[in-house]
């Protein structure tokens, strides 16, 4: 936890691009400045904080912080929406 975007991007670069969260899904949340990432398969879902915009370049973005794990959106959303 707490890896910078940029550098969790880095690290899923060589995964399948299905599999690829930084290449599949984002939902941006303007009021908690968050972000949730998934891949195509939507299996696994990473939740980012101190996110300026969603039109930020994720591959370049250093501020965006990795603050949870999540195997479900429902869960990813209810941490953004009640404990952030």
């Amino acid at each position: 936890m707490g890896m910078k975007m940029n550098l969790f991007c880095d690290q899923v670069l060589m995964t399948p691009i299905y599999d690829d969260p930084c290449r599949g899904n984002k939902n941006y949340f303007s009021s908690k400045k968050a972000m949730i990432l998934y891949s195509q398969n939507a299996q696994v879902f990473f939740v980012f904080s101190s996110v300026s915009s969603k039109n930020i370049n994720i591959f370049n973005y250093n501020l965006g912080r990795l603050d949870l794990i999540t195997n479900t959106y429902a869960e990813a959303d209810f941490y953004i929406k009640n404990l952030l």
